[in-house]
């Protein structure tokens, strides 16, 4: 019964805390006509699903998954999730991927020459 308590005050201490976004591509240019796979790698669960609307000026999603991963180790709890989108450009150039939001967690924005 106590472990159950602070498995359950130690999810919602982690849910309140401010999380870290970061975004990644692998690369910073691609050809016209290829796909570009995007990841936002969050070091915990966020309470509000991503704002993908800002992305949507300069890309469109082919695809989109989720995994997340919690782990009890020594009485640490930690928890991490990561978003994958698959994005082909609307365009060419130097595209902006926007910062993607989770409430008020945000990642930096990335430039991708295409």
């Amino acid at each position: 019964m106590v472990l159950l308590a602070l498995l359950i005050t130690g999810l919602w201490v982690s849910s309140a805390a401010a999380l870290t976004v970061k975004a990644v591509t692998g690369r910073d240019q691609m050809a016209v006509g290829e796909s570009l796979q995007l990841q936002l790698r969050l070091d915990g669960i966020p309470d509000a699903e991503p704002d993908l609307s800002p992305l949507r000026e300069n890309w469109e999603i082919l695809n989109s998954s989720r995994s997340s991963q919690r782990r009890i180790v020594n009485g640490s709890y930690t928890s991490s999730l990561v978003y994958t989108l698959a994005l082909m450009p609307r365009g060419q150039g130097a595209l902006k991927i926007p910062a993607v939001c989770f409430d008020k967690d945000c990642s930096r924005s990335l430039t991708i020459e295409v």
